[in-house]
């Protein structure tokens, strides 16, 4: 039998030497402000927001999908 090197049945080992790798530092933080201020003003956008979209389905699912993007679209 001729093995290629290829198959999923052979097993197949690579081995690296001296390999350099560059850092990257760029991360990227997001952070919400949370004061009195800034929490009441999201009860008051949960409050005054329509919630007829989560009621509409008999179905939890669709219900809850629809519950919790209108819930973190505010929240962001």
């Amino acid at each position: 039998m001729w093995v290629n090197g290829m198959s999923d049945h052979d097993i197949q080992v690579i081995v690296s030497h001296n390999i350099t790798t560059l850092s990257t530092d760029n991360h990227f933080y997001f952070r919400s402000k949370f004061n009195r201020t800034s929490v009441l003003e999201f009860n008051i956008q949960l409050m005054y927001k329509s919630w007829d979209n989560v009621f509409a389905y008999e179905d939890m699912n669709p219900s809850f999908n629809n519950f919790f993007n209108t819930y973190l679209r505010l929240f962001n």
